[in-house]
């Protein structure tokens, strides 16, 4: 199958802008979670929603939870600072952390949330992805 160039896999070398989300179905860690990404400069903004119902299927059962969702927007450098932090946030070993890219942020945007994040290198290669 050919592959055409809007359904190609993003390269996250090449992405600029990530939203990196999470859930919990404690609105205060989620809360506290968004204002530490923000204040570490690790996300230029966090938002938070919720509460959302969420059905799955637990021991053959179909089981209703109601979670809070963290979205943050990082740049490339944060993206997986962002993620690890909100692993070691997080009371469970088990967390729910996903990233996936912005295809087209204006460039203006764009500026102003890596200014809003500028780390070190140092945080930057710290991370468990590297």
């Amino acid at each position: 199958m050919r592959e055409h160039n809007h359904f190609r896999r993003p390269d996250p070398d090449s992405q600029e802008i990530w939203l990196v989300t999470s859930s919990s179905p404690d609105g205060d860690w989620i809360a506290f979670a968004a204002e530490t990404l923000v204040s570490e400069r690790k996300a230029e903004s966090v938002e938070v929603r919720g509460p959302h119902t969420r059905y799955r299927i637990e021991s053959g059962q179909v089981v209703k939870t109601e979670d809070w969702h963290l979205i943050a927007r990082c740049p490339s450098e944060t993206m997986l600072a962002s993620m690890d932090r909100l692993r070691e946030l997080h009371p469970t070993e088990l967390i729910r952390v996903e990233a996936q890219p912005i295809q087209y942020v204006d460039p203006r945007y764009r500026s102003e949330i890596e200014t809003a994040c500028r780390i070190s290198e140092i945080e930057i290669g710290s991370s468990s992805y590297t």
